[in-house]
C-alpha cells in the first residue's frame, strides 16, 4: 500500500515538473477578470472594423454586386496585418512589462531564485506566458484573414510569410518589454522605459528602416527578404532575451522608485536655492507631522506618494 501511494505522488510530481512557472501564470491570467474583458473588447474592435470594411467592400458595384470585391484578398489581408501591428506596438508592453518587476514588487522575485529554475528558464517561461496571451489575441484574426484568402488574390506563401513577421514582430517586442521588466524595479518604469527604447529606434535607423519597408508593404504587398527577417527581428530578440537573463540577477534587488517624486523633490531643491533671492516666501506651510495614531495615512500622504499640497498643485 505505501509503495503503491509513493508511486503515484512520483507520477503526480513528474506531471507537475514541467514548466511549473509558466502553468502558475497561465492560472492566474485564468483567473483574472480584466484579461477576458480585455479579449472581449480585442475581439469586438477587431471584428468590427474587419465588417464595417467588407460591408463597404460588398456594397453593389455598377450593377456587378458582390463580384466586384472578387481579387481583392490582398487589400483586406493587408489592412488586417497593419491593425495588428499596431496593437501588438500599443499593447504588447503593457502586457509584458509586469512579468519580471511585478515579481520585483511582490517581492517573489527572489523566492524564484532560491529555486532549482535557472535564470534562462525562469525568463524563458514568463516570456512563454504572454507569448500565450498575445498568440491568443492574434488568432482571433482568422475568420478575417479565411474570408481575404476567399475573395482571391492571395498565395499561400505571401500568407505565410506575413503571418511569420507578425510572431517575429510580437517576440522582438515581447522580449524587450521583458528586458526593461528585468531592469527596472516597477512595472510602471518598464512600461515607460520600453516606450522610450522604441520611440528611440524609430526616430534613429530603425524608424528609416521601418518607414520604408511599410510603404513598400502598403503600396504593393511587397515584404522583406529572409536575412532581413532575421536581422530586424530574430537577431534583436535574441539579444534582449539574453540581456534578461543578465539583468534577472543583477537587478533583482532593484527597489521600485517614483520618479514623479524624484523629479518633484529635486524641484524642492531647486525652489529653495531660488527662494533665498526671493525674500523666502511661503505660500503654505509644510508641518513636521509625526504618525500618531494613523501611521499608514501619514507614509502615504506625507512620505511615500505625491500627497503633499505642493506636489498636487504641481500635477
Amino acid at each position: 500500500m505505501r509503495a503503491r501511494h509513493k508511486r503515484a505522488y512520483l507520477r503526480r510530481r513528474q506531471t507537475s515538473l514541467g514548466l511549473p512557472l509558466l502553468m502558475r501564470d497561465l492560472t492566474r491570467q485564468a483567473s483574472r477578470l480584466r484579461h477576458y474583458v480585455f479579449r472581449t473588447l480585442f475581439a469586438a474592435v477587431l471584428l468590427g472594423l474587419g465588417f464595417l470594411y467588407l460591408r463597404g467592400l460588398l456594397a453593389p458595384r455598377n450593377g456587378m454586386g458582390g463580384l466586384a470585391a472578387l481579387g481583392s484578398g490582398p487589400e483586406l489581408f493587408n489592412n488586417v496585418v497593419a491593425f495588428e501591428i499596431v496593437a501588438i506596438l500599443i499593447f504588447v508592453p503593457a502586457l509584458t512589462c509586469g512579468a519580471i518587476a511585478g515579481e520585483k514588487e511582490r517581492n517573489t522575485l527572489s523566492i524564484l531564485l532560491t529555486t532549482r529554475l535557472s535564470p534562462t528558464t525562469i525568463v524563458l517561461e514568463k516570456l512563454l506566458s504572454r507569448l500565450v496571451l498575445i498568440f491568443s489575441l492574434s488568432l482571433m484574426s482568422l475568420p478575417l484573414l479565411a474570408f481575404a484568402y476567399a475573395m482571391g488574390g492571395l498565395s499561400l506563401d505571401y500568407m505565410s510569410r506575413a503571418v511569420l513577421w507578425l510572431a517575429g514582430i510580437s517576440v522582438m517586442v515581447a522580449t524587450l518589454a521583458l528586458m526593461c521588466s528585468a531592469w527596472c524595479g516597477s512595472p510602471v518604469a518598464a512600461f515607460f522605459m520600453t516606450y522610450a527604447i522604441g520611440i528611440g529606434a524609430y526616430l534613429g535607423a530603425g524608424g528609416v528602416f521601418l518607414r520604408h519597408y511599410w510603404t513598400l508593404y502598403q503600396m504593393g504587398g511587397v515584404l522583406p527578404g529572409p536575412w532581413i527577417w532575421f536581422l530586424a527581428v530574430v537577431l534583436p530578440s535574441i539579444v534582449f532575451f539574453f540581456a534578461s537573463v543578465l539583468c534577472l540577477v543583477r537587478r533583482a534587488s532593484v527597489t521600485p522608485q517614483n520618479l514623479v517624486l524624484w523629479f518633484f523633490r529635486r524641484l524642492d531643491v531647486l525652489f529653495n536655492r531660488l527662494n533665498v533671492l526671493a525674500g523666502n516666501i511661503v505660500l503654505t506651510r509644510q508641518s513636521a507631522t509625526l504618525p500618531g495614531d494613523a501611521p499608514i495615512a501619514w507614509r502615504e500622504t506625507a512620505k511615500k506618494s505625491l500627497g503633499t499640497v505642493r506636489y498636487l498643485v504641481r500635477v
